[in-house]
């Protein structure tokens, strides 16, 4: 029950984000659907491809972990010697 919800929340979050990038757009018949469709499909496999494949997981918790290297040498004081 669980993952049918998430999985509900994220299909309702990307469609609240398409809705809010046309209600903002100024050319609504300019948009062209084809790649909308293609980038949904591309952050589709994407995170599956997270979630089943041993190695694009953990090359993402390796890039994760190396990133939040720069969140704590910004916490800490500069020291100028």
């Amino acid at each position: 029950m669980e993952t049918i919800l998430s999985l509900g929340r994220g299909i309702l979050g990307m469609a609240v984000l398409i809705g809010v990038g046309y209600l903002c757009s100024r050319n609504r018949k300019a948009i062209q659907w084809k790649y909308v469709g293609i980038g949904l499909f591309i952050q589709l496999v994407l995170a599956l491809s997270v979630l089943k494949i041993t190695f694009i997981k953990n090359l993402f918790e390796f890039i994760g972990e190396y990133l939040s290297i720069f969140s704590i040498l910004q916490k800490r004081e500069p020291s100028f010697y």
